[in-house]
Formats: structure tokens, C-alpha cells, sequence
């Protein structure tokens, strides 16, 4: 497949705007705002708010360049994965990769030994100790190293060609990663009415609470346990070293007549990011291939085999990858790849 021709059009910004979310308690949080579609252009305005530690927050050179925005098409079958950095900026070159690796185990505190109790100090040093204490200088930790969270927002206007689908709902899905990380995914309607902007997490609908409406921020729900409507694992018996894995996709009777089996396979998506310098790719598992009849078989389930070294134009780079599977408004929990 081609593609997709997806653009940011103009400077992105780094603070809460109208229809922004309000950052969770960890993780990423994604909104869409003033979406419109005319003359086969979609075009809005996508709001993302996080919250990290801040020790895990500081392995980053730039933790908002380490961010990947996912964009599928599912009608065309097409996506692609860019870090969001600025197109319209330059900026300084950085020595080694943006993220620096884990940050080391935290020691365990040492024990307080026994001290004879203290003179009573002279007004003025009583003065200025109870001054620091006041201003937090008592109980800091030791130089440099980050506490508490990390939390911010960022703007990224978007624009995209495209086309209603065959089917009616969403075609156009929009996803945040981080490492470990996945946001909410945006889901998009078009129609002769507008866009109707929607919010899926593992395949629920779940809607983040938004900043400017002041309400207290949502609870992340976690990955649910046991089956999901889509899986990925490692696949025993591929090409060595190639990263073989297989995906598993289950879709109620409901799901799949939206489209049918073949533009199902057709939305289903693979994503990568490489974990030192979130460098990302995406492809269709599907391509320019013909599914056939038995490929997604209604009331089962479809299993769906590829190596990444395989899917991928051009050769993977070494290194530990973030992977993804999604499918629509389903997604895979991220698996981690090392490819030698």
C-alpha cells in the first residue's frame, strides 16, 4: 500500500489549549479537537496531555521527542508512525540517543544513626533554618536526582487526504505511544454531517477527562486479564533473528459485518518503535495481498503470522522494539522485540 499522506501543517504548541485532557495519574491521554472534512481533507487538532515519574521521566533527552503519534487509515489501509517533533523548527544536535536507558534501582534509605540532642540554636540561625524548611530545602533528596511526576501537553495540528469508508464508523484512528505506553486511541467518523470524534481503550469505548472543562482527571483503565479481542506473541518456528511473531484476531459476528472479513484484515495495522531512538515504522499486514475467503472466518478467529524483518521496507536496525498490533479501535498490548 501507499503512503498515507499525513501532514502537520503548522507549529505545535506545548500547553493546554481548549478540549485538551487533563494528565492522568500515569501515561498518555489523547483528544481530538475542531475536526472537519471537506474537498477529502481532514483536518483537526490533536491534544495530548501525560504524567510520568519524574525519575523515569528524566532518562529522556526530550521526552516530548521520544512521543510517537500512530495514524491509520483504515478504509485505504494505510498508516504511518512519526515522533512528534516539530517539522517547522530546527534544533540542536544531542550526543547518543535521546533516551539514555532505564534509570538505576533505587537504593533503599539508610538508617538514621542516633544523634545526643542539639543545643538550642541562637534566634537568627533559628530564623534561618526554619526559613529553608519552609521553602522545602530540608527535605530535598540529593542533587539531581528527579522526584515526584512529570506532566505536560502538547498541540499537533494534523491534516490528512482521505475518504469515507465502504462501511458505516470509524475509519480514521489516531494513537500516542511511549515505550510501554499507549493513550486512548481517537477514533474518527466522517460523514456528510462532519466528523464525529469518538475514544476507544483496549477496545472499549472510554472517554479522558478534558482540561478545559476542569474536571478531575479520568483512571486509566488497565490492559483487561486473560483473552482480548487482539493479541501478539512471539511464533516459534520463523526465521531466526527476523522477530517472528503472530497476532490474533477475535471479532464478534456484530464487528465483522461492519466491512466484512477482507476490510478487517485490510485495517489491520503493525507498528515498531525502536526503544533508544524512537525511531518508527508502521506497515499494513495485509499490503497489496488479496484476503481470502477462510482468512477470517466468522464467529472465529484469524491468526495472522509476519516477521518484522519481513514487513518492513528496508532493513530494521538492531535493538530492542516496542511492537503493536491494532485493528480499527483494537489493540494489541505492547510486546518487546530484540532483534540482533
Amino acid at each position: 500500500m501507499g503512503a498515507l499522506p499525513f501532514t502537520v501543517p503548522s507549529l505545535l504548541t506545548f500547553e493546554p489549549a481548549e478540549g485538551s485532557p487533563e494528565p492522568g495519574d500515569s501515561g498518555l491521554l489523547l483528544a481530538g479537537h475542531g475536526a472537519t472534512f471537506s474537498g477529502g481533507r481532514l483536518r483537526l487538532d490533536l491534544r495530548l496531555a501525560w504524567s510520568f515519574p519524574a525519575r523515569w521521566a528524566s532518562t529522556f533527552q526530550r521526552l516530548t521527542d521520544a512521543v510517537v503519534l500512530v495514524v491509520e487509515d483504515a478504509g485505504a489501509g494505510a498508516a504511518v508512525a512519526l515522533r512528534a517533533v516539530d517539522p517547522h523548527k530546527k534544533y540542536t544536535e544531542r550526543e547518543g540517543p535521546n533516551w539514555r536507558g532505564p534509570p538505576p534501582p533505587e537504593l533503599p534509605a539508610e538508617p538514621v544513626p542516633d544523634r545526643p540532642a542539639e543545643e538550642p540554636l541562637p534566634d537568627a540561625q533559628e530564623e534561618q533554618a526554619a526559613a529553608a524548611a519552609e521553602a522545602g530545602g530540608a527535605d530535598e533528596g540529593p542533587p539531581g536526582e528527579p522526584s515526584g511526576d512529570e506532566a505536560g501537553w502538547m498541540s499537533v495540528p494534523a491534516e490528512l487526504e482521505t475518504a469515507p469508508p465502504p462501511w458505516a464508523g470509524p475509519s480514521v484512528f489516531v494513537t500516542a505511544r511511549l515505550h510501554g505506553h499507549v493513550s486512548n486511541t481517537l477514533a474518527l467518523e466522517l460523514g456528510p454531517g462532519g466528523v464525529v470524534a469518538s475514544s476507544f481503550l483496549w477496545g472499549k469505548p472510554w472517554e479522558p477527562a478534558r482540561h478545559a472543562a476542569g474536571e478531575p482527571p479520568a483512571e486509566v483503565p488497565r490492559p483487561p486479564p486473560g483473552k482480548t479481542a487482539l493479541e501478539l506473541a512471539p511464533r516459534e518456528g520463523g526465521p531466526p533473528g527476523a522477530g517472528a511473531l503472530e497476532a490474533r484476531l477475535r471479532l464478534a459476528p456484530a464487528e465483522l459485518a461492519a466491512g466484512g472479513p477482507e476490510a478487517w484484515l485490510r485495517s489491520v495495522f503493525v507498528t515498531a518503535v525502536l526503544r533508544g531512538d524512537q525511531l518508527p515504522v508502521a506497515a499494513s499486514w495485509l499490503g497489496d495481498r488479496l484476503a481470502l475467503r477462510d482468512d477470517l472466518p466468522p464467529g472465529g478467529e484469524a491468526r495472522l503470522p509476519f516477521a518484522l524483518r519481513d514487513l518492513f521496507a528496508g532493513p530494521l536496525p538492531s535493538g530492542t522494539w516496542d511492537v503493536q498490533v491494532s485493528a480499527r479501535h483494537h489493540r494489541s498490548p505492547i510486546l518487546e522485540v530484540t532483534l540482533p
